[in-house]
């Protein structure tokens, strides 16, 4: 068997557009009321994938992961949540809980304030 290693990243906006997919990259024209609240509050502005596969003598590893950016309007106020201190959070969709965690030390984040329209609360309809 071959060992070998793959890593690629694919930024997916270009082909989404390529495809007709072009209302969710305008902030003017997407509409995620669904998840935002309002019709122009929430825009896509980039879909990226990153996979990783190694094969050795051991086995396979492989990995996949899809991330997308998006692009908020700061029309109307937003609520500070400045992350000086420990903090637990959770994503929910439709009612069932899909994540959970916390931060324990929050110096280690990238980000330290963080801008939302709601609580720390995350739901998604």
């Amino acid at each position: 068997m071959p060992i070998f290693k793959v890593e690629s990243k694919i930024d997916f906006k270009k082909i989404l557009q390529q495809l007709g997919v072009r209302k969710a990259f305008d902030l003017d024209q997407a509409d995620f009321s669904g998840i935002a609240g309002n019709k122009g509050e929430l825009a896509v502005d980039g879909v990226l994938q990153k996979t990783y596969i190694k094969v050795n003598r051991d086995g396979v590893e492989a990995a996949a992961a899809t991330r997308i950016l998006f692009n908020i309007s700061l029309s109307r106020p937003t609520k500070v949540f400045n992350v000086d201190h420990p903090f637990m959070f959770y994503i929910e969709v439709n009612g069932v809980i899909i994540f959970v965690g916390k931060v324990i030390d929050p110096r280690e984040l990238t980000l330290r304030t963080i801008h939302c329209r709601h609580p720390v609360h995350i739901k998604i309809n």
